[in-house]
């Protein structure tokens, strides 16, 4: 039974990874086709500054930074392709194994020797478990060293890693705003500091300015360079005057707004990538709804088990005692997978008013449960 079981399985592996390979590759495709402008120019710039005293690039040199262009923005997201298409990917290796086998009646030869089809499927869907657990390594390991590069325009082709930004208005959790010229988010160095703190009422009480701030992850606040913090002045209705303003040299500026914080507002991809020894430093610094922390931690686990559910409840509609239609068998399972999981994952990245983190995440995979088993206990075997 072992060779049985090393021969769907490799099968099973090899059809994956044909099918991601060409699924990735169309991916690319489309892009370079709709970004082209941008592939071109910056591959023009790449081979002039390679050739600073010609006006044009050779063509060899152009083609070439063409395809590192392509390389150097599309190369890191075979990672981040890998977790978003995981399942649908695992349904089609799955179908394409099974089709083959019922074309070949190799599933024939299987049941005429003693042996269910249950047998046949838990090895596919043992070595789907082995690629989802993979995906875990993938997202606790990889994608946040490559989220810098993931999180790009198409305007940073062959410049890098994650630029500067601007910082406009951005409110913390006790109501301050914070503001800056550009933010580093690979160093934490922000120029042009500037914190307004405010009153119950929304009106400012102080300011604090520098030239340029570092956020200091050890202590939590941003370390300032030439800082002043500037009291209001505050006057009575009559006239007189209350308090008066004052300016003091500052050192450092506390508030929940961190480098990373401000990147993750920036870039609403970025907090997705990030590792959950990540996700709890973010829950301690805050800056960012405790609720979202808490959905994008369980979401690891629960993207997991829509994963391997939707593979479960789509195996019967493969694992066929004899010939059939396969056409007809590949057109129900796309009509049940991909809704399945496109809409499972919708639902586990929405937040819905009322409902906590936790329930909201795992709902989908509570409505597939029975869906999966009921599908696969039933089948005939």
């Amino acid at each position: 039974m072992w060779i049985l079981d090393r021969h769907i399985a490799a099968r099973f592996l090899a059809n994956f990874v044909l099918l991601f390979a060409i699924l990735f590759i169309f991916a690319v495709a489309i892009d370079v086709i709709l970004q082209l402008d941008d592939y071109t120019e910056a591959a023009r710039t790449h081979a002039l500054r390679a050739t600073p005293a010609l006006t044009e690039p050779e063509t060899w040199r152009y083609w070439l930074a063409m395809v590192e262009g392509i390389v150097d923005f599309h190369g890191p997201r075979i990672a981040q392709f890998y977790a978003y298409l995981l399942g649908l990917v695992s349904v089609g290796a799955a179908g394409f194994t099974l089709a083959q086998m019922v074309r070949t009646r190799e599933l024939v030869a299987i049941l005429s020797s003693g042996t269910s089809l249950v047998r046949v499927g838990m090895i596919i869907v043992v070595v789907a478990t082995g690629l989802n657990l993979l995906q875990l390594v993938n997202q606790e390991l990889v994608l946040p060293r490559l989220a810098p590069l993931l999180v790009r325009p198409h305007s940073a082709i062959l410049k890098g890693g994650l630029r500067e930004f601007p910082v406009h208005l951005t409110r913390d959790g006790r109501g301050q705003l914070l503001w800056g010229r550009s933010l580093d988010p690979l160093s934490g160095h922000l120029t042009g500091f500037l914190l307004i703190e405010r009153d119950g009422n929304g009106a400012a009480i102080a300011r604090t300015e520098a030239i340029a701030a570092t956020w200091n992850s050890h202590s939590a606040r941003w370390d300032l360079e030439g800082g002043t913090r500037t009291t209001a002045r505050v006057v009575s209705p009559d006239g007189e005057e209350i308090t008066r303003g004052e300016t003091t040299p500052a050192d450092f500026a506390l508030t929940d707004l961190s480098a990373r914080a401000l990147t993750i507002r920036q870039y609403e991809q970025f907090a997705q990538m990030l590792s959950l020894k990540q996700l709890r430093e973010m829950r301690e610094e805050g800056g960012v709804p405790a609720g979202e922390i808490s959905r994008l931690t369980y979401l690891r686990l629960g993207s997991i088990l829509v994963n391997l559910l939707v593979l479960i409840a789509a195996l019967p509609f493969f694992l066929l005692r004899e010939p059939a239609n396969l056409l007809r068998q590949a057109i129900f399972c796309a009509l049940f997978a991909v809704p399945g999981t496109l809409g499972s994952l919708v639902a586990m990245t929405a937040t819905l008013p009322g409902l906590p983190p936790a329930v909201n995440v795992f709902l989908p995979a509570a409505i597939l449960l029975p869906i999966a088993f009921g599908r696969f206990g039933t089948m005939r075997t």
